[in-house]
């Protein structure tokens, strides 16, 4: 991740597709969760990432850690 972290602090703009919460959580400074072309949440992962959002994108139970430090979500999930 680190050359992507240099491509954002060059000013350039970079959008990735992730469909691991957690990981997108920890690398981005801004999330879109998508699931049939609707947008059910766009923000800072510390504001988006919910077990209501978990539930509406992968039909999962879960519930959260957060990282030290940065306070990224954690996403453990309990069954699908």
């Amino acid at each position: 991740m680190a050359p992507v972290r240099k491509l954002a602090a060059q000013g350039r703009i970079v959008r990735m597709m992730m469909h691991d919460l957690t990981m997108a959580a920890c690398c981005a400074d801004q999330l879109v969760g998508m699931r049939d072309g609707r947008i059910p949440a766009v923000g800072a992962p510390p504001a988006v990432v919910t077990p209501t959002l978990v539930q509406q994108l992968y039909d999962v139970q879960s519930h959260l850690l957060f990282a030290p430090g940065d306070a990224a979500p954690i996403v453990i999930a309990h069954g699908g």
